[in-house]
């Protein structure tokens, strides 16, 4: 049946073993980079991905998965120091940087990181430095010949509290380009979500992904999108798993003020958001291809 193809998951083989291995390896780079560096301990750095409901939900072979390096050490980061404003009124302000200084910065550890995962991989490894980390795209031969691709995001980043809630904050060169994720309250709302709608938020997340991919060729899916774009629709609306109430999930979306979404996390508004960068204009596209493609398919 073709509801039974729209539900089908890519659980990649052994890639659980590509990431266990892939931790291991950055851990040991970063023992190596900070051989010369007697204020550090590799016990001031935690490795770790919660991705992992998201690829409990993937449908291509070119997801991401993202491991982040954490830098626990308070040490590190030097006292904010205030910046003063003096208005045309003649009033001074006072404005606290909106990124802490460090002694040795998220750039700096990701180039030196680089520089040293080059050494555990082969030539047929390709690395790519980007604004906030590195990604490496390489292959894993199985037991039995078979070549698995992997993609793997590897992110250096801080710690960050807001009141009550955890999280972390990484950044570009530029120190203005900020992203701040609060990957406990994202797993905790992710659980509630699935439990509230019996299981349904998650069943659509799927669907949805191959209903796009239809026209889309495969692609590399962006990054939370449909988590993000499901999360903020109603409760009431997850009837059944069905065409029509796959409609009227797409109408409610089609109507809805995008600008008002918060991320799984619950947070903060995603699409108008200073320190997320997902597209509004992107969402509007899904939401039109997704929209579109349904209305050619009978299930």
């Amino acid at each position: 049946m073709l509801l039974d193809k729209l539900l089908e998951i890519l659980q990649p083989v052994g890639y659980q073993t590509i990431i266990q291995n892939i931790k291991k390896i950055v851990k040991s780079a970063i023992e190596d980079f900070i051989q010369d560096k007697p204020m550090f301990s590799i016990e001031d750095f935690t490795i770790y991905e919660y991705d992992d409901y998201l690829m409990n939900t993937n449908i291509t072979n070119q997801n991401v998965y993202r491991i982040f390096v954490r830098i626990n050490q308070n040490n590190n980061i030097k006292q904010n120091v205030a910046s003063t404003l003096i208005t045309q009124s003649g009033e001074v302000k006072q404005i606290k940087n909106k990124v802490p200084e460090l002694f040795m910065g998220l750039q700096k550890i990701k180039k030196a990181l680089l520089e040293q995962l080059r050494y555990y991989f082969d030539e047929t490894t390709i690395f790519e430095e980007q604004k906030y980390g590195i990604k490496i795209q390489g292959k894993d031969i199985l037991e039995d010949g078979i070549i698995q691709p992997y993609y793997i995001m590897i992110i250096p980043c801080i710690e960050y509290h807001e009141k009550d809630h955890a999280g972390i904050m990484y950044y570009d060169d530029s120190k203005i380009d900020v992203q701040i994720e609060y990957h406990e309250d994202c797993l905790k709302n992710f659980i509630d979500k699935y439990q509230a709608t019996n299981g349904l938020f998650y069943q659509y997340i799927i669907l949805l992904k191959h209903v796009f991919n239809i026209t889309e060729k495969e692609r590399m899916l962006p990054y939370e999108i449909f988590e993000t774009l499901l999360y903020n629709v109603p409760n009431e609306c997850y009837i059944d798993l069905s065409k029509d109430t796959a409609l009227k999930i797409i109408h409610y979306l089609s109507h809805c003020d995008l600008g008002k979404m918060t991320g799984l996390d619950g947070l903060d508004y995603v699409f108008t958001s200073k320190y997320r960068s997902m597209s509004y204009l992107y969402a509007k596209k899904v939401i039109k291809t997704i929209g579109e493609n349904l209305k050619m398919l009978n299930f």
